[in-house]
């Protein structure tokens, strides 16, 4: 395991920049996850760390060893790299075995057969598929398959991992069950970690660190619960889980407080915020579906509203309810269900505001 270490990276195609300024330090032993939407940068950089695509700026550092910046002159390859990556597409060989697939990366670097052999053997047994060594590819499930590539990627002891969005291609059920699969492997190792992913569940279930991405840059850094809980601005708030974005005006503010009277809800009701908003502007709501709380009997101060939908799902219940022009979505228990057409006073808990400003800044 190693320490990776990106120096205002940037890569661009002609005048379009779509990596600019990243400049993050990941520890070693670290799980690092770079979240964001489509076209945020995240792969882009994952290819940059992997040596698969040159950087136009900025400095790549692998355990102390620079491997690329290009205002200096130095590249060294991927294969030079001591990385293993796993790709979505799982990449095995179909003419190899199972064993031949995980056991290729030492093969190139001049391992004896009875040495690799060995070597794949452990490595399956690790990801839960000793005794599969001797199969083609094609008679493994899709999250066989998976491991398989994982243990290719760990079989050379790599300084780092690359996970591209590895989990993207199976069922709801294996990618759990392989999101804590690969987390407890990589605590048993100790192996560095950078996963790239857009699924925001994924990030939060396995990553020590989350780097949220958008437009090539980076929108904030932090633990998940951190991330979740204190959103640097509302395009985290809105990206990391769900929220109801609200509006409204600032009545008085403190250092680290506000209350603000939410416009477009019936009552124009009053919250408490976290966040230290100017009194006499706008600002942006974010309440988390969570967050809403029914308070039968009280009606002053609270948001009222009529439930529209009540979505039944396991262990809680997804309500919609209407209030004035505005839709709000809450997350309750699935034994305090509301009924279609109750009219609900709700308290809300935990509103985060921020100074409004332009939706896609």
């Amino acid at each position: 395991m190693s320490t990776l270490e990106l120096r205002a990276l940037g890569r661009s195609y002609g005048t379009h920049a779509v990596v600019t300024g990243f400049d993050q330090k990941i520890a070693s032993g670290e799980f690092v996850s770079f979240l964001g939407p489509s076209g945020c940068g995240k792969t882009t950089t994952l290819r940059m760390i992997a040596g698969l695509d040159e950087p136009t700026s900025g400095e790549v550092e692998i355990g102390g060893r620079l491997v690329s910046a290009p205002a200096r002159g130095v590249f060294v390859a991927p294969e030079e790299r001591r990385l293993g990556m796993v790709f979505q597409s799982y990449a095995l060989w179909p003419h190899m075995t199972v064993g031949e697939n995980v056991g290729y990366p030492l093969k190139l670097r001049g391992v004896s057969r009875q040495e690799r052999d060995a070597a794949a053997a452990r490595m399956l047994e690790l990801v839960h598929l000793g005794g599969l060594g001797g199969r083609q590819p094609h008679q493994l499930s899709g999250g066989q398959q998976q491991r398989v590539a994982l243990a290719r990627a760990l079989v050379m002891e790599p300084e780092v991992l690359l996970l591209d969005e590895p989990l993207s291609n199976l069922d709801a059920q294996l990618r759990e069950e392989l999101r804590f699969e690969i987390k407890d492997l990589q605590r048993r190792l100790g192996v560095t970690v950078v996963f790239v992913t857009h699924d925001q569940s994924e990030a939060m279930a396995m990553s020590d660190r989350i780097i949220v991405m958008r437009e090539g840059r980076i929108r904030q850094v932090g633990p998940p619960a951190e991330l979740y809980g204190h959103p640097a601005d509302l395009f985290v708030a809105g990206f990391l889980g769900l929220a109801n974005v609200l509006e409204g005006v600032v009545e008085s503010s403190g250092s680290e407080s506000c209350r603000v009277r939410l416009s477009g809800l019936a009552g124009q009701p009053v919250v408490d915020c976290r966040g230290a908003v100017a009194a006499g502007t706008r600002a942006d709501i974010v309440i988390r579906p969570e967050h809403f709380e029914v308070a039968p009997g009280e009606t002053t101060g609270l948001v009222s509203g009529k439930v529209t939908r009540v979505t039944f799902l396991g262990d809680r219940v997804d309500c919609r309810v209407a209030s004035g022009g505005a839709e709000l979505r809450l997350a309750l228990a699935a034994g305090s269900a509301p009924c279609l057409g109750d009219t609900l006073a709700l308290r809300a808990r935990d509103a985060v505001a921020f100074a409004q400003g332009p939706r896609n800044g």
